[in-house]
């Protein structure tokens, strides 16, 4: 029997990874938000839905409901599933392009319309990766764990890695800050370097269950370790983000002149 392309699309190497009603969840709730579907006419049939994505009508029944449930469709018994008039203009998106000296996810102005909280700071063995970044003389380091929320949903989870000497020096109250570079600097650190990377990742059933996402759900993964003015590092700070609510935005403006003119970026 031919597979439609939508079925050989879901049954790629990325089917395995991410849950089957999670992928069409996201193409549905792309195609709300984007301004797509029309509210006013319902939504195509499970059996319809079910052929269009080579899924069963068990995961299109699931995709619907977590729709419903964050209110970007109603469903009325008997007649049909429709979009939410005017889902695109709720939702906002924050800047990830603009982290450094800020709060993970946090945009200039947003502060009193997100809400962090300190999950956890704990002391324990360095993990591989994060001696590689600190250094293999840290055999032990200060994690500290920040969820950010807004509107009651979670959509941002930090790790924030620090030498002891360095976590010492800041005290309890200086870790549970909500810009971690600030705090270093207001307690004597001159931080020169930041060294930035932005990747893709998948949730893992820790971060799942604080991001209320499923396990296996595609996340933008980004990692800054911050070192002084002797090139020593400081800190690292790896944060996960829902992609619903994130995108990257910058200005390029043209500097320079002859051969040295380049576009600089200005978040």
């Amino acid at each position: 029997m031919r597979q439609s392309a939508a079925r050989r699309k879901l049954g790629s190497v990325e089917r395995t990874v991410t849950p089957l009603y999670h992928q069409v969840y996201l193409a549905l709730r792309q195609k709300i938000l984007n301004g797509e579907c029309d509210p006013k006419l319902a939504l195509p049939g499970e059996h319809q839905l079910a052929a269009q994505y080579g899924v069963s009508r068990v995961t299109v029944r699931r995709t619907l409901e977590a729709l419903e449930l964050e209110g970007l469709v109603s469903r009325r018994r008997g007649i049909g599933t429709f979009p939410v008039e005017q889902a695109a203009e709720r939702q906002e998106r924050y800047n990830i392009g603009g982290l450094i000296g800020q709060a993970p996810g946090q945009s200039a102005g947003q502060s009193a319309r997100t809400e962090a909280t300190t999950v956890s700071i704990d002391v324990m063995p360095a993990p591989t990766e994060v001696a590689a970044q600190l250094g293999p003389q840290h055999a032990n380091v200060t994690r500290i764990v920040r969820l950010r929320s807004a509107g009651n949903v979670p959509y941002t989870v930090m790790s924030a890695w620090l030498p002891q000497p360095v976590a010492g020096t800041l005290g309890r109250r200086a870790l549970q800050s909500d810009s971690l570079p600030m705090a270093l600097e207001q307690a004597g650190m001159a931080l020169a370097r930041a060294e930035h990377s932005i990747t893709a990742t998948i949730a893992d059933d820790r971060v799942a269950s604080q991001l209320q996402v499923p396990v296996g759900a595609p996340l933008i993964a980004m990692r800054t370790l911050f070192s002084d003015a002797n090139d020593t590092p400081v800190a690292l700070i790896e944060a996960l983000f829902r992609p619903d609510r994130y995108e990257y935005r910058t200005t390029l403006l043209r500097r320079g002149s002859g051969k040295e003119r380049r576009w600089q970026a200005v978040y």
